[in-house]
């Protein structure tokens, strides 16, 4: 927002953040639906270790734990929870027999992908009620927005 006055400028980055603020909590309620559609046991949390899992598959069970930013025992009882409902196996690691290595299941792997298309699909939906030139300007903003999130969150959130 270079050239503007830093009374605009403050002004509408706090509108900015405020309407990023309302579209997640919609979406995190979409995504807290879709997922208790798909198997009524997936809370956001459990949703959040499928999708860890598979992005790193054969994480190891610490590791998990740091990523979710929990502890050990906390991942673990998590991890029981997904076994229990046949989404993912726990595992010796390869390298360290005491340690535990973490993978979805094929139920898993097919259980997060339809989460994730429901969840496209009802974005997609709303989407297509935006004019056009909103749309096109989202898909801008949003292009640039993701980066600067990513690089907000690798510094530490």
């Amino acid at each position: 927002m270079d050239g503007h006055s830093p009374e605009l400028t403050e002004v509408a980055l706090r509108r900015a953040a405020d309407h990023l603020l309302a579209a997640t909590e919609v979406l995190a309620a979409v995504s807290a639906h879709t997922a208790a559609d798909v198997d009524q046991r997936l809370t956001p949390a459990l949703l959040r270790v499928l999708g860890l899992v598979s992005e790193h598959p054969g994480i190891g069970l610490t590791a998990l734990a740091d990523r979710l930013r929990v502890s050990l025992s906390r991942a673990s009882r998590m991890c029981g929870s997904l076994e229990q409902a046949r989404l993912l196996c726990r595992t010796p690691l390869a390298e360290d027999r005491r340690g535990i290595a973490v993978n979805l299941t094929p139920e898993g792997d097919t259980a997060l992908a339809t989460v994730r298309d429901r969840r496209a699909d009802w974005i997609t939906g709303a989407l297509l009620r935006m004019p056009p030139a909103d749309l096109n300007a989202l898909l801008a903003g949003l292009e640039s927005l993701g980066p600067s999130l990513a690089s907000r969150a690798r510094d530490g959130i």
